[in-house]
């Protein structure tokens, strides 16, 4: 039951999904849950804040893959634009792929990471 509540939160808007943090409170089986969902690969931890499905993520890293190659640089309102969300969501999605250095942060802006090209 937990597990299909997850889905359906996160597939019913999946650019800006539920806090990770509102979905754990509701229960252990919802902490189990989030555990075998991010086991399975099912969804990607973004930062403390958020999970997405992998489609989802797969999606905005799409986005900035291709942003990145054809132009140099990716400002955080060309994400906030193409997903129509708040910096609320802008901000730690690009702070995750300055993590795991798909991104470079270059003051207001991001630039391809050291592992652009290889992941």
């Amino acid at each position: 039951s937990a597990y299909n509540d997850i889905i359906i939160a996160l597939k019913k808007d999946p650019f800006t999904p539920p806090t990770l943090a509102s979905l754990v409170s509701k229960g252990k089986s919802y902490k189990e849950a989030v555990g075998c969902l991010l086991k399975t690969g099912e969804i990607f931890k973004c930062g403390a804040e958020f999970v997405f499905l992998k489609s989802s993520w797969s999606e905005i890293e799409s986005f900035i893959r291709t942003t990145l190659k054809n132009q140099k640089e990716l400002k955080i309102g060309e994400l906030r634009d193409r997903f129509n969300f708040s910096r609320k969501y802008a901000v730690p999605i690009l702070e995750e792929t300055d993590r795991i250095q798909l991104t470079k942060r270059l003051g207001d802006i991001r630039v391809k990471g050291e592992k652009f090209e290889s992941q």
